[in-house]
């Protein structure tokens, strides 16, 4: 599917906490918004590992970083 072509931002902000997205659903919702925007920037905020005991939320965020890699690159 070619990528929109658009001058303007598209700013999606997906709130990640206390487990009101799976991680499958977080993935998801970066896939679909790839199919539709060209990905230029991508920002993750806020990790604190005090809050983080046995680590689920640094592996999604290790996996949405591949993730967004992954769609930056295909839509170059």
């Amino acid at each position: 599917m070619p990528k929109a072509k658009c001058s303007k931002t598209q700013i999606i902000q997906v709130p990640y906490n206390l487990g009101r997205l799976t991680r499958a659903e977080l993935l998801q919702i970066v896939r679909i918004e790839a199919d539709e925007w060209a990905v230029a920037a991508a920002a993750l905020t806020a990790y604190h590992p005090t809050f983080d005991q046995n680590g689920n939320a640094l592996r999604t965020v290790l996996e949405l970083i591949k993730e967004l890699c992954s769609v930056a690159a295909a839509s170059t």
